[in-house]
């Protein structure tokens, strides 16, 4: 090394040639670097979640995760398994196996965990979900001399034919507030009538439902029958009988 070190020092001309080629070969190169701003990467990872409300971490180690992992050992195509405990909730990370099949470990990592009967009864259902990795590119506003409602119908359309253009496969929406129906009764109205808070949300919710109600088999093909009273808006939900007497 130190001989070719002293080569180049008494042949500057040489030295000078070859820092001009490499200068050369890394400029014609620099089109073909793919650059990023986060490093890309590729991994499998299925996330169970369990909201226990009102218990500590040691509760929910003991009464979520480990009965999440007792009921997922020995499953084919878990790399690695780790489960959170947290205030209030548990959190299990599979990632799978390179070269298994991601969707096949996904149905029975939900296969197992819907058969586990021993979580707690204060817990809420577990939402077994793929965690999906990506990258915002680009941001859109949309603003206008129109109210929200209308500026919320516009921005939904507009999104669904962004999600139609190919290599696009994910468009949000966020900053818009959700659809919501307020309902408010005056106190001394629910007294004139004997009723309770209580007793009116449970007969809104009864009344607001679509529910089904079977099969007809026919030659031509099966028909569904469904009670569709859902209710949409505040006409919907002002037609419904609060209270029912002989009078």
């Amino acid at each position: 090394m130190n001989q070719l070190i002293d080569w180049f020092a008494d042949n500057p001309i040489a030295a000078n040639l070859l820092m001009i080629f490499l200068l050369i070969g890394g400029l014609s190169g620099l089109d073909g670097i793919d650059k990023e701003i986060f490093p890309g990467f590729n991994e499998d990872i299925v996330r169970v979640s369990v909201a226990y409300p009102g218990a500590g971490p040691r509760e929910v180690e003991q009464q979520i995760c480990i009965r999440i992992e007792e009921a997922l050992e020995g499953l084919e195509g878990i790399k690695e398994l780790r489960c959170i405990a947290s205030l209030n909730s548990g959190v299990a990370i599979i990632e799978a196996a390179t070269g298994f099949s991601f969707e096949s470990l996904l149905n029975s990592v939900k296969s197992r965990v819907d058969s586990i009967n021993t979580f707690p009864s204060d817990t809420e259902r577990p939402i077994v979900e793929e965690v999906r990795f990506s990258q915002r590119v680009i941001g859109i506003a949309v603003s206008g001399d129109a109210d929200e409602a209308s500026l919320k119908e516009y921005t939904e359309a507009l999104k669904d034919e962004l999600s139609q253009i190919p290599n696009i496969p994910l468009v949000e929406i966020q900053g818009t507030r959700p659809y919501e129906l307020s309902i408010e009764v005056p106190e001394n109205t629910l007294r004139r009538y004997g009723l309770s808070l209580d007793s009116l949300v449970q007969t809104i919710a009864s009344n607001s439902v679509t529910v089904a109600g079977g099969l007809i088999r026919t030659d031509s093909g099966d028909i569904q029958i469904q009670v569709r009273e859902q209710g949409y808006s505040g006409e919907d939900f002002a037609d419904i009988p609060v209270l029912s007497r002989p009078d």
